[in-house]
This record gives structure tokens, sequence and C-alpha cells, in this order.
């Protein structure tokens, strides 16, 4: 008669259990680790089950445990612990919202604040993101964005996107306005970024902007002055029927472009390595507004 080895039973439930978890994970969408997690206890519970059978099927006599058994009592031990270790740290989990992460683009929701007659200045901080800038008749400043998303479904990416990062900040006759750093969630693998912002500011107030990226204006209608600092690129969409005048400082005539024609009205030296800026302009109807851009790249393209 084969000698019944201490171990074989456990070995063949933790089988039929893996392959039964792995189904009702397929069928009814349940987290496979998860579940593997949550019911793995029942591995060293029939695994002693099955040594004190052993033990009272043989009347009292020691057990006699061979190679395979030990081989097996072994593994269950060793990986219950080290598995519970990999859970409690969060290398388990991470690993598993890695490898359900899907990603999602959507748009955020969308602030506004309010302003009165006392604001004379607006200057925006510009985000490492793309910007577009558009002058509107609502004396209110209205923020839209959209970002990136990466979550294991649509309802966890609406709520890594739910936090702000539009920070408004009053001091007397000057509002300023600045972006925090991408969203980032605690949890490994999941997080939401954003990609693009869409300001709406009041025609009739002075705007100062700080671009570090990619910038684009969109004047159909302005009754202020603005001034870029430019680090990166600022594009300008402009109605033929605006009244405004664009003028650029450059380090070449080839940083301005556009469908426009830029009219070349001086130089002068820089401090640094004596580099000479060029000063460009470009005027729609009586130019009686002036959007300043110092430095960066710069293109006008008018539109009826």
């Amino acid at each position: 008669m084969r000698k019944w080895k201490v171990g074989s039973i456990s070995l063949g439930t933790l089988l039929v259990a893996a392959g039964v978890t792995l189904l009702a994970s397929e069928i009814f969408g349940r987290d496979a680790a998860f579940n593997a997690v949550k019911w793995w206890p029942l591995v060293p519970i029939v695994l002693g089950a099955e040594v004190l059978l052993y033990s009272f099927l043989n009347k009292g006599e020691p057990v006699d445990f061979d190679f395979f058994s030990i081989l097996v009592i072994c593994f269950a031990g060793l990986f219950t612990l080290g598995l519970y270790g990999l859970w409690e740290t969060g290398i388990i989990p991470a690993i598993n919202q890695t490898i359900s992460s899907q990603n999602f683009v959507l748009a955020a929701e969308p602030e506004k604040m309010q302003i009165d007659g006392t604001v004379a200045k607006i200057i925006i901080e510009g985000p490492a993101c793309e910007l577009t800038l558009r002058p509107v008749s609502e004396k209110a400043v209205t923020v839209f964005g959209s970002a990136s998303v990466v979550a294991d479904s649509r309802e966890r990416a609406e709520e890594l996107l739910s936090a702000s990062d539009v920070v408004f900040d009053r001091s007397g006759e000057i509002l300023r306005i600045s972006f925090d750093t991408p969203r980032r969630h605690k949890s490994f693998g999941f997080y939401a970024e954003m990609t693009s912002y869409t300001l709406h500011v009041p025609e009739n107030i002075d705007v100062e902007v700080i671009n570090r990226g990619s910038l684009k204006i969109r004047l159909d209608k302005i009754n202020s002055n603005w001034l870029i600092e430019n680090s990166g690129h600022v594009d300008v969409i402009v109605k033929d029927s605006a009244d405004v005048k664009v003028k650029a400082m450059v380090d070449s005539k080839y940083l301005l472009g556009g469908n426009t024609d830029w009219k070349v009205i001086g130089e002068s030296e820089k401090d640094t390595f004596l580099q000479k800026s060029l000063f460009g302009e470009v005027i729609f109807g009586k130019g009686e507004h002036t959007v300043n851009v110092i430095g960066g790249k710069v293109t006008v393209n008018s539109v009826e």
C-alpha cells in the first residue's frame, strides 16, 4: 500500500483553490490578487489539519515527514509570511494597481472667481502645461482644464481629479493666479496630471503673464494692456476687427512668425554676450491697446 505523504492533500487543495479563485475573478470581475491574499490563510489551516489527521489515523504514532512533506510545509509557511509582508508594505497593491490601470482624458470642474471694480491687474504664473488665455466681457475669471488620468476605473479617475490646484491670491488691487504641482495620488501607480488650462479673463483689466511653456492668446476684443514675460512660445490669434498692437522683443527675426507681416522697429544690445535684441510689432485697427511679449518665440495669426 502506498504511504500517505503529508502535504499532498494541502497541495491539491491549493491548486483547486487557485483555479477556483482565478475563474471566479474572471467571471465576476473581482480582484484576483485581493482574493488570493484574503483566502490564502486557509492553506496553512488545511495543512495543519492534515498533519493532525495523519497523526490521528496512525493512532498516535510519531509523524514521519519525508522530503516532500517538509518542502510543502516550509513553502506554505515562508510563502504566507512573505505574502503578508509584501501586502502590508504596499508592494502587492502597487503591482496590482499598475496592472489594472487605465488611461483617461477628463475635463476638470471649471472654477470661477468674480471680479469687482477694485481689481486693477491680474498676474498669472503660467503652469508647466499648455495655457490658453481669452479676454471676455464677463466680470469674472473662469478656469477650465483638461487632464490625463491613470486609474483603475473612471470613478477613481474622477476622484483623483476632484481636488483643486488653481490658487487665487488677492492682494490690494492685484489678483494673482498660480497653479500647484500636478496632482498625484498617494497610491503608487495612480495619478492625475493636467495637460492644458484655458482662462477667461475680463477684457478691461490689465494682465501680466509669466510663461514657461506654451501660451496661446485668443483676442476677439481687448480693452486693456498685457505684458508677457516669455521663456517658451507665445501664439497670438487676433480677430481682424480687434483694436490691438502686438509688440515683441526677441533675439532674432526668425523668432517672429505667423501669417501677419511683422514690422521691425528697432534693435538694442543686451548686457549678456553683447547680443542684440530685435523689436517688432503688428498693428490691428488703431492699436490703442498693447500686448507686449518679452523673450522666447512669438507668432501672430489673424482670423476673420
